[in-house]
C-alpha cells in the first residue's frame, strides 16, 4: 500500500494532539508535520508533504495567509482549510474543509490517483 504525506497545522493543542493521533491510524497516511504555528513554516516546508491541512483561525493569523506563503514555497502541494463551520466563511482561494467532514474529504483524496 502507498502511504501518501500529510501534513497539518492548528494552533489547539488539544486539537492538534487528537488529529495526529487520528491520521497516525490511519494506514493509507504518512503524518510528516503536526505544527501549531505560522513560524513554523520552514519545517513544513522541509516536510515535502502532499497535502496541508490549516487551520482557518490560527490564534490571530488567518490559515489562508499562512497557506499563500506556503504555497510560494511548494507550488506543487495542495492546501485546505479547516474550520470548525463554514457557516460564514470568508472567500477563499484555497478548499475549505469542515472538521467534521475532514475524514470523509480525506478518504476521496486519497482514492484518488
Amino acid at each position: 500500500m502507498v502511504r501518501r504525506r500529510l501534513a497539518f497545522m492548528d494552533d489547539h493543542p488539544g486539537v492538534r494532539d487528537a488529529l495526529a493521533l487520528a491520521l497516525r491510524s490511519m494506514a493509507s497516511v504518512e503524518l510528516v508535520a503536526a505544527l501549531g504555528s505560522p513560524s513554523e513554516l520552514d519545517a513544513l516546508v522541509e516536510a515535502a508533504p502532499e497535502l496541508v491541512l490549516i487551520d482557518l483561525n490560527l490564534g490571530g493569523v488567518r490559515g489562508d495567509q499562512v497557506a499563500r506563503a506556503l504555497q510560494a514555497r511548494l507550488p506543487q502541494v495542495t492546501i485546505w482549510l479547516m474550520s470548525a463551520s463554514s457557516l460564514g466563511a470568508p472567500e477563499l482561494p484555497f478548499p475549505l474543509v469542515e472538521k467534521g467532514q475532514l475524514f470523509s474529504a480525506l478518504e476521496r483524496w486519497l482514492s484518488e490517483p
